[in-house]
């Protein structure tokens, strides 16, 4: 396995994780800025790599979210109109906070201000 889908992985598991204790919208948009930025900061010093993983980030989240929501406010009926409009601003949001996590990640990696590759030297 590469270790980018490695970090991406745990990426997701730290999201869900947090959106687990911090159960709302807000919450989960933190999550997902946290894990993406988690994976940008493990990645190469590279922004474009920062910005993809973190909106591959935002994507997996998103659907996750979406299967939520879908089961959640179709048990309320709402109506067909609404809930995808739910669900593809949810998207959006999950994407743009994956890509802001990411670059904020690799810019956090570029400064070495948390760098731990030099510790025990």
């Amino acid at each position: 396995m590469n270790f980018k889908n490695l970090n991406l992985i745990i990426g997701l598991i730290i999201a869900i994780f947090l959106a687990y204790i911090i159960p709302n919208t807000i919450g989960s948009l933190i999550a997902v800025f946290l894990g993406a930025m988690y994976v940008g900061y493990m990645i190469e010093k590279n922004y474009k790599e920062g910005i993809f993983n973190g909106a591959i980030l935002g994507v997996l989240y998103a659907i996750f979210a979406a299967i939520a929501t879908y089961y959640i406010m179709n048990y309320h009926f709402v109506s067909v109109s609404e809930l995808t409009t739910w669900i593809f601003s949810l998207i959006i949001l999950y994407v743009v906070c994956g890509v802001l996590g990411g670059i904020f990640g690799t810019f956090i990696k570029n400064l070495k201000i948390l760098s731990f590759d030099k510790v025990g030297e």
